[in-house]
């Protein structure tokens, strides 16, 4: 998907190019939350009952599972912060607003797309 959001910027569609660098960097999140068989997020939240990586997609929204894995302990709250601010600006994008990033924008979100998912998978796997 990061390959995809940068093609999207060689041809100038920066909101997409947004949405697919944050759903390239949600997949390494979803996948990570699941590297225990979703125990610490089933141990945190007892109704949510994730068995497999659709279930949480299936019944998750990002948002609360960036606090979920917080709270079990599964990323840091610098980690959290950065992840929230990135779905944030990534809804602005895939959802109407007026909000129409340029290209150096949507470089810088892209990067940060790509460094936030380099240093979770040095950090965690």
């Amino acid at each position: 998907m990061l390959r995809q959001a940068l093609r999207c910027v060689e041809v100038g569609v920066f909101r997409a190019a947004h949405v697919l660098a944050w759903a390239g960097l949600a997949d390494y999140v979803q996948r990570r939350a699941g590297q225990d068989g979703y125990q610490a997020l089933n141990a945190e939240y007892p109704s949510w009952k994730i068995q497999s990586l659709d279930d949480l997609r299936d019944n998750v929204g990002e948002y609360n599972l960036i606090e979920a894995m917080y709270r079990s302990s599964l990323i840091s709250k610098a980690e959290k912060k950065a992840l929230h601010a990135l779905l944030n600006k990534r809804n602005e994008c895939a959802h109407p607003s007026e909000y129409f990033p340029d290209l150096n924008q949507t470089l810088g979100y892209v990067s940060e797309c790509i460094s936030r998912l380099d240093a979770l998978y040095r950090k965690y796997g």
